[in-house]
């Protein structure tokens, strides 16, 4: 989402069972019933967002090769976003001085951390079988363009389909 590739910095965690063949998945739908839905706090959960956010999936899975199917999917996805605050401080120093440790008053920073995660879950067996957390600090106010949602399921599907280790 916009959460995770407007930061300046994201962090990307895969797990996946090493004992599956990625390459037999090639048709996916939604968990709930492929019906897109999405988890996150309620000021982003609006219809563009999930708009956005299923488009810029289906586009990512569409490059992998994997094709939407309502119909047989072999594959079925959950998405949720994670946006908290959190907060940092910054000491500036005190006058022109080089003397070490003397910093006047913190200056507090808000800031907005995203998480996207991403489940995959093989429909024949019902387990899951891969998952992608990415985070990354936001803007105040983060951008909810299409590019942005497109760069941010890239970053969180980049490794995806893992390749086979030798």
């Amino acid at each position: 989402m916009a959460a995770v590739s407007i930061g300046c910095s994201v962090r990307v965690h895969t797990k996946y069972d090493p004992r599956v063949d990625f390459t037999q998945y090639k048709r996916y739908c939604w968990l709930e019933g492929c019906e897109f839905t999405f988890t996150g706090p309620s000021y982003i959960n609006n219809q563009k967002v999930k708009e956005l956010m299923e488009k810029a999936v289906k586009a990512e899975m569409q490059k992998k090769g994997l094709t939407y199917d309502r119909e047989n999917p072999q594959l079925l996805l959950d998405v949720h976003e994670a946006v908290e605050t959190d907060t940092a401080y910054i000491y500036h120093r005190s006058g022109e001085e080089a003397v070490f440790m003397n910093f006047t008053p913190a200056q507090e920073v808000v800031l907005l951390k995203g998480t996207l995660i991403v489940d995959m879950i093989d429909k024949q067996t019902g387990r899951m079988i891969w998952r992608s957390v990415a985070t990354s600090y936001l803007e105040k106010n983060p951008e909810l363009t299409e590019k942005n949602f497109a760069n941010g399921v890239s970053i969180a599907l980049k490794k995806f389909p893992p390749k086979k280790s030798d």
